[in-house]
Protein backbone atom coordinates (compact mmCIF):
# COMPACT_ATOMS: atom_id res chain seq x y z
CA UNK A 1 0.00 0.00 0.00
CA UNK A 2 1.52 3.32 -1.07
CA UNK A 3 2.02 6.19 1.36
CA UNK A 4 -0.32 9.15 0.91
CA UNK A 5 1.28 12.45 -0.06
CA UNK A 6 -1.10 14.14 2.38
CA UNK A 7 1.07 13.00 5.31
CA UNK A 8 3.89 15.20 4.02
CA UNK A 9 1.85 18.36 3.40
CA UNK A 10 0.36 21.13 5.47
CA UNK A 11 -3.32 20.87 4.55
CA UNK A 12 -5.94 23.62 4.77
CA UNK A 13 -9.68 23.23 4.30
CA UNK A 14 -11.46 26.37 3.07
CA UNK A 15 -15.26 26.40 3.11
CA UNK A 16 -18.34 28.52 3.88
CA UNK A 17 -18.67 31.61 1.71
CA UNK A 18 -21.48 33.77 0.48
CA UNK A 19 -23.50 31.70 -1.99
CA UNK A 20 -26.81 29.90 -1.61
CA UNK A 21 -24.77 26.72 -1.23
CA UNK A 22 -23.00 27.79 1.97
CA UNK A 23 -24.56 25.05 4.13
CA UNK A 24 -23.76 22.39 1.52
CA UNK A 25 -20.17 23.66 1.48
CA UNK A 26 -19.90 23.34 5.27
CA UNK A 27 -21.37 19.83 5.26
CA UNK A 28 -18.92 18.70 2.58
CA UNK A 29 -15.99 20.25 4.45
CA UNK A 30 -16.79 18.43 7.70
CA UNK A 31 -17.09 15.19 5.74
CA UNK A 32 -13.65 15.71 4.17
CA UNK A 33 -12.14 16.75 7.51
CA UNK A 34 -13.48 13.56 9.09
CA UNK A 35 -11.88 11.40 6.39
CA UNK A 36 -8.53 13.16 6.77
CA UNK A 37 -8.45 12.97 10.58
CA UNK A 38 -9.49 9.29 10.52
CA UNK A 39 -6.34 8.63 8.49
CA UNK A 40 -3.99 10.69 10.65
CA UNK A 41 -4.00 13.94 8.67
CA UNK A 42 -5.03 17.00 10.71
CA UNK A 43 -5.96 19.95 8.47
CA UNK A 44 -6.44 23.58 9.42
CA UNK A 45 -10.07 24.59 8.97
CA UNK A 46 -11.16 28.00 7.68
CA UNK A 47 -14.82 29.06 7.40
CA UNK A 48 -15.11 32.02 5.03
CA UNK A 49 -17.34 34.94 5.91
CA UNK A 50 -20.66 35.29 4.10
CA UNK A 51 -19.63 38.77 2.87
CA UNK A 52 -17.51 38.81 -0.29
CA UNK A 53 -15.40 41.81 0.78
CA UNK A 54 -14.20 39.96 3.89
CA UNK A 55 -12.91 36.88 2.04
CA UNK A 56 -9.61 38.35 0.82
CA UNK A 57 -8.26 39.22 4.31
CA UNK A 58 -9.14 35.70 5.48
CA UNK A 59 -7.52 33.82 2.61
CA UNK A 60 -4.33 35.87 2.41
CA UNK A 61 -3.38 34.57 5.86
CA UNK A 62 -3.36 30.95 4.66
CA UNK A 63 -0.08 29.12 5.14
CA UNK A 64 -0.47 25.71 3.49
CA UNK A 65 1.03 23.36 0.91
CA UNK A 66 -2.38 22.37 -0.42
CA UNK A 67 -5.92 23.66 0.02
CA UNK A 68 -9.13 21.69 -0.24
CA UNK A 69 -11.30 24.55 -1.50
CA UNK A 70 -14.71 23.16 -0.59
CA UNK A 71 -16.74 26.00 -2.02
CA UNK A 72 -18.99 26.18 -5.03
CA UNK A 73 -19.67 29.59 -6.52
CA UNK A 74 -16.97 31.53 -4.66
CA UNK A 75 -14.83 32.20 -7.74
CA UNK A 76 -12.70 34.80 -5.86
CA UNK A 77 -11.38 31.94 -3.73
CA UNK A 78 -9.63 30.42 -6.76
CA UNK A 79 -8.41 33.87 -7.85
CA UNK A 80 -6.73 34.53 -4.51
CA UNK A 81 -5.22 31.04 -4.21
CA UNK A 82 -3.77 31.41 -7.73
CA UNK A 83 -2.25 34.76 -6.74
CA UNK A 84 -0.72 33.15 -3.65
CA UNK A 85 0.51 30.20 -5.76
CA UNK A 86 -1.18 27.70 -3.46
CA UNK A 87 -2.44 24.54 -5.23
CA UNK A 88 -6.03 23.41 -4.66
CA UNK A 89 -8.65 20.97 -5.93
CA UNK A 90 -10.69 21.65 -9.03
CA UNK A 91 -10.18 23.98 -11.97
CA UNK A 92 -8.87 27.54 -12.15
CA UNK A 93 -10.89 30.66 -11.49
CA UNK A 94 -11.49 31.30 -15.21
CA UNK A 95 -12.72 27.77 -15.89
CA UNK A 96 -14.91 27.86 -12.79
CA UNK A 97 -16.44 31.20 -13.80
CA UNK A 98 -17.12 29.84 -17.28
CA UNK A 99 -18.78 26.67 -16.01
CA UNK A 100 -21.19 28.70 -13.86
CA UNK A 101 -22.80 30.15 -17.01
CA UNK A 102 -24.81 27.10 -18.03
CA UNK A 103 -26.04 28.51 -21.35
CA UNK A 104 -22.60 29.68 -22.49
CA UNK A 105 -21.14 26.24 -21.78
CA UNK A 106 -23.94 24.64 -23.79
CA UNK A 107 -23.33 26.95 -26.75
CA UNK A 108 -19.64 26.03 -26.86
CA UNK A 109 -20.43 22.32 -26.56
CA UNK A 110 -22.98 22.54 -29.36
CA UNK A 111 -20.46 24.26 -31.64
CA UNK A 112 -18.19 21.26 -31.06
CA UNK A 113 -20.87 18.73 -32.07
CA UNK A 114 -21.66 17.63 -28.52
CA UNK A 115 -25.33 17.08 -27.73
CA UNK A 116 -27.04 19.52 -25.34
CA UNK A 117 -30.72 20.23 -24.55
CA UNK A 118 -32.33 23.16 -26.36
CA UNK A 119 -33.06 26.07 -24.02
CA UNK A 120 -33.55 29.79 -23.57
CA UNK A 121 -32.32 32.28 -20.98
CA UNK A 122 -35.02 34.28 -19.25
CA UNK A 123 -34.20 37.57 -17.50
CA UNK A 124 -36.15 38.62 -14.44
CA UNK A 125 -37.27 41.88 -16.10
CA UNK A 126 -37.70 40.51 -19.62
CA UNK A 127 -39.83 37.42 -20.11
CA UNK A 128 -40.04 37.69 -23.89
CA UNK A 129 -38.21 34.39 -24.47
CA UNK A 130 -40.99 32.46 -22.73
CA UNK A 131 -42.81 32.24 -26.05
CA UNK A 132 -40.16 29.78 -27.27
CA UNK A 133 -40.67 27.24 -24.47
CA UNK A 134 -42.02 23.76 -25.12
CA UNK A 135 -43.16 21.31 -22.45
CA UNK A 136 -42.11 19.38 -20.45
CA UNK A 137 -39.27 21.69 -19.46
CA UNK A 138 -36.64 22.08 -16.76
CA UNK A 139 -36.31 25.46 -15.03
CA UNK A 140 -33.12 26.34 -13.15
CA UNK A 141 -31.06 29.38 -12.10
CA UNK A 142 -28.38 30.23 -14.65
CA UNK A 143 -25.46 30.43 -12.22
CA UNK A 144 -26.34 28.36 -9.16
CA UNK A 145 -25.58 24.74 -8.39
CA UNK A 146 -26.54 22.10 -5.81
CA UNK A 147 -29.93 21.78 -7.58
CA UNK A 148 -31.14 24.99 -5.94
CA UNK A 149 -34.31 26.34 -7.56
CA UNK A 150 -34.60 23.49 -10.08
CA UNK A 151 -38.08 22.41 -11.22
CA UNK A 152 -39.46 19.98 -13.78
CA UNK A 153 -42.71 21.31 -15.22
CA UNK A 154 -44.99 19.43 -17.58
CA UNK A 155 -47.48 22.19 -18.40
CA UNK A 156 -47.51 25.96 -18.86
CA UNK A 157 -49.63 26.55 -15.75
CA UNK A 158 -46.68 25.48 -13.55
CA UNK A 159 -44.19 27.85 -15.19
CA UNK A 160 -44.90 30.93 -13.05
CA UNK A 161 -44.18 29.18 -9.75
CA UNK A 162 -41.09 27.48 -11.16
CA UNK A 163 -39.68 30.81 -12.34
CA UNK A 164 -40.45 32.38 -8.97
CA UNK A 165 -38.43 29.66 -7.21
CA UNK A 166 -35.50 29.93 -9.64
CA UNK A 167 -35.35 33.74 -9.48
CA UNK A 168 -34.69 33.48 -5.73
CA UNK A 169 -31.16 32.39 -6.63
CA UNK A 170 -30.33 34.32 -9.79
CA UNK A 171 -31.65 37.21 -11.90
CA UNK A 172 -31.33 34.99 -14.96
CA UNK A 173 -32.96 31.60 -15.40
CA UNK A 174 -32.49 28.93 -18.03
CA UNK A 175 -35.53 27.02 -19.29
CA UNK A 176 -34.60 23.99 -21.36
CA UNK A 177 -36.27 20.99 -22.90
CA UNK A 178 -36.64 17.98 -20.62
CA UNK A 179 -34.89 14.99 -22.14
CA UNK A 180 -36.38 11.81 -20.77
CA UNK A 181 -33.60 9.27 -20.46
CA UNK A 182 -31.03 7.87 -18.08
CA UNK A 183 -29.24 10.50 -16.01
CA UNK A 184 -25.53 9.76 -15.69
CA UNK A 185 -23.06 11.78 -13.64
CA UNK A 186 -19.40 11.43 -14.58
CA UNK A 187 -16.42 12.48 -12.42
CA UNK A 188 -13.09 13.14 -14.14
CA UNK A 189 -9.71 13.42 -12.40
CA UNK A 190 -6.91 14.76 -14.56
CA UNK A 191 -6.87 12.66 -17.73
CA UNK A 192 -8.66 9.79 -16.00
CA UNK A 193 -12.40 9.41 -16.53
CA UNK A 194 -13.80 7.78 -13.41
CA UNK A 195 -16.75 5.37 -13.71
CA UNK A 196 -20.01 7.09 -14.55
CA UNK A 197 -22.92 6.76 -12.14
CA UNK A 198 -26.54 6.28 -13.22
CA UNK A 199 -28.86 8.45 -11.13
CA UNK A 200 -32.52 7.55 -10.78
CA UNK A 201 -35.11 9.70 -8.96
CA UNK A 202 -38.84 9.24 -8.63
CA UNK A 203 -39.39 12.82 -9.84
CA UNK A 204 -37.46 12.35 -13.08
CA UNK A 205 -34.80 14.90 -12.05
CA UNK A 206 -32.32 15.05 -9.21
CA UNK A 207 -33.56 18.26 -7.62
CA UNK A 208 -32.87 19.79 -4.22
CA UNK A 209 -35.81 18.06 -2.52
CA UNK A 210 -34.70 14.61 -3.69
CA UNK A 211 -31.12 15.28 -2.62
CA UNK A 212 -32.20 16.24 0.89
CA UNK A 213 -34.53 13.26 1.25
CA UNK A 214 -32.20 10.81 -0.51
CA UNK A 215 -35.06 9.85 -2.84
CA UNK A 216 -32.51 8.73 -5.37
CA UNK A 217 -30.57 5.61 -6.31
CA UNK A 218 -27.12 5.15 -7.84
CA UNK A 219 -25.77 2.45 -10.15
CA UNK A 220 -22.25 2.40 -11.53
CA UNK A 221 -21.45 2.15 -15.23
CA UNK A 222 -19.03 -0.75 -15.26
CA UNK A 223 -15.62 -0.42 -16.88
CA UNK A 224 -14.93 -1.42 -20.50
CA UNK A 225 -18.57 -1.64 -21.50
CA UNK A 226 -19.70 0.12 -24.71
CA UNK A 227 -21.35 2.84 -22.60
CA UNK A 228 -18.20 3.34 -20.53
CA UNK A 229 -16.11 3.72 -23.69
CA UNK A 230 -18.61 6.26 -25.09
CA UNK A 231 -18.49 8.23 -21.84
CA UNK A 232 -14.68 8.28 -21.75
CA UNK A 233 -14.48 9.52 -25.34
CA UNK A 234 -16.98 12.34 -24.72
CA UNK A 235 -15.40 13.48 -21.44
CA UNK A 236 -11.87 13.63 -22.86
CA UNK A 237 -13.20 15.68 -25.76
CA UNK A 238 -14.82 18.13 -23.33
CA UNK A 239 -11.61 18.34 -21.30
CA UNK A 240 -9.72 19.19 -24.47
CA UNK A 241 -12.20 21.93 -25.40
CA UNK A 242 -12.22 23.73 -22.05
CA UNK A 243 -8.95 22.64 -20.45
CA UNK A 244 -10.64 21.63 -17.20
CA UNK A 245 -8.16 20.65 -14.50
CA UNK A 246 -7.93 18.30 -11.55
CA UNK A 247 -11.36 16.97 -10.56
CA UNK A 248 -14.56 18.02 -12.34
CA UNK A 249 -17.92 16.48 -13.13
CA UNK A 250 -20.38 16.32 -16.01
CA UNK A 251 -24.10 15.77 -15.48
CA UNK A 252 -25.60 14.08 -18.53
CA UNK A 253 -28.66 12.33 -19.95
CA UNK A 254 -28.41 9.24 -22.15
CA UNK A 255 -31.21 8.89 -24.69
CA UNK A 256 -31.20 6.69 -27.81
CA UNK A 257 -27.44 6.15 -27.40
CA UNK A 258 -26.80 9.91 -27.45
CA UNK A 259 -25.16 11.54 -24.45
CA UNK A 260 -26.60 15.01 -23.72
CA UNK A 261 -24.54 17.30 -21.48
CA UNK A 262 -26.71 19.11 -18.92
CA UNK A 263 -24.08 20.87 -16.80
CA UNK A 264 -20.38 20.96 -16.00
CA UNK A 265 -19.21 21.38 -12.41
CA UNK A 266 -15.56 22.36 -11.92
CA UNK A 267 -15.80 22.31 -8.12
CA UNK A 268 -17.77 19.11 -7.46
CA UNK A 269 -18.78 18.15 -3.94
CA UNK A 270 -16.08 15.93 -2.44
CA UNK A 271 -18.17 14.51 0.39
CA UNK A 272 -18.28 10.76 0.29
CA UNK A 273 -19.19 7.71 2.31
CA UNK A 274 -20.30 4.14 1.77
CA UNK A 275 -23.11 5.27 -0.52
CA UNK A 276 -23.75 8.29 -2.70
CA UNK A 277 -22.72 9.49 -6.11
CA UNK A 278 -18.98 9.91 -5.64
CA UNK A 279 -18.69 6.86 -3.41
CA UNK A 280 -20.38 4.70 -6.07
CA UNK A 281 -17.77 5.72 -8.63
CA UNK A 282 -14.88 5.29 -6.18
CA UNK A 283 -16.12 1.89 -5.02
CA UNK A 284 -15.89 0.57 -8.58
CA UNK A 285 -12.19 1.54 -8.55
CA UNK A 286 -11.52 0.14 -5.10
CA UNK A 287 -10.87 3.61 -3.67
CA UNK A 288 -12.05 4.88 -0.32
CA UNK A 289 -12.60 8.57 0.47
CA UNK A 290 -9.02 9.10 1.64
CA UNK A 291 -7.68 7.50 -1.55
CA UNK A 292 -9.69 9.98 -3.62
CA UNK A 293 -8.48 12.98 -1.59
CA UNK A 294 -4.89 11.76 -1.95
CA UNK A 295 -5.21 11.45 -5.72
CA UNK A 296 -6.77 14.91 -6.00
CA UNK A 297 -3.82 16.47 -4.16
CA UNK A 298 -1.29 14.44 -6.18
CA UNK A 299 -2.88 15.49 -9.47
CA UNK A 300 -2.95 19.16 -8.50
CA UNK A 301 0.66 19.23 -7.27
CA UNK A 302 1.84 17.33 -10.34
CA UNK A 303 0.32 19.96 -12.62
CA UNK A 304 1.96 22.75 -10.62
CA UNK A 305 5.39 21.24 -11.33
CA UNK A 306 4.94 21.34 -15.13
Amino acid sequence: MRRSILYDLKIQIVTGGFSAEREANLHCARNVEKALIANGVHPDFLILDDKIDKIWPQIQKIDADFVFALVTEEVPVQVILDMLNIPYNGSSNLQTALSLHKQFIKQILSLNDIHVPRGVVVHKNDLENLKEITYPAVVKPLGCGDSKGVSLIRQKSKLKNALHDAFKYDSQVIVEEFIEGQEITIPVLGNFVMPGVKVTSSSGIWDELRKDNLDVSFEVVHRNTPLDKQICKEMLKIKQIFGFENIWRADTILKANKLYILEINTQPVLASGKKGLLATSCNELGWDHFDLLTRIAEESLSCKKH
